[in-house]
């Protein structure tokens, strides 16, 4: 998982193995603990709390539901997320990619001269 700067992700897995051994694919949402972010992912469909990975977990189908519903929150959405949202009938428009800080010889700084 790549971590986003809000701790607030949308992402892909495969859960007990591989879909050929019983295995089957899920939405895995994560975030910091917020009282009002959780009353929100209980209102998601077929959602449920994963106790061992400590994360939310709702069925593949419901991709269309969670991203609309958490992208404005802060969430970023991983690019296979993404593709199989898009692949359902979601709408939202791609999420735009992190860019780097620029830095300086001396590090991250506002007051260096960097092209803008």
């Amino acid at each position: 998982m790549k971590a986003c700067s809000s701790g607030r992700a949308i992402e892909i897995e495969e859960v007990g193995g591989a879909a050929d051994r019983g295995g089957h694919r899920s939405i895995v949402i994560r975030f910091p603990f917020d009282v009002a972010l959780v009353a929100t992912i209980r209102a998601l469909p077929g959602r449920r709390f994963d106790t061992q990975a400590k994360c939310w977990r709702c069925p593949l189908e419901a991709i269309v539901v969670v991203v609309d519903t958490l992208a404005p929150l802060g969430f970023s959405v991983a690019p296979d997320a993404f593709a199989h949202y898009v692949a359902n009938g979601g709408t939202r428009p791609p999420p735009e990619p992190e860019r780097a800080t620029p830095t300086c010889d001396d590090g991250p700084s506002s007051n260096c001269s960097l092209p803008r």
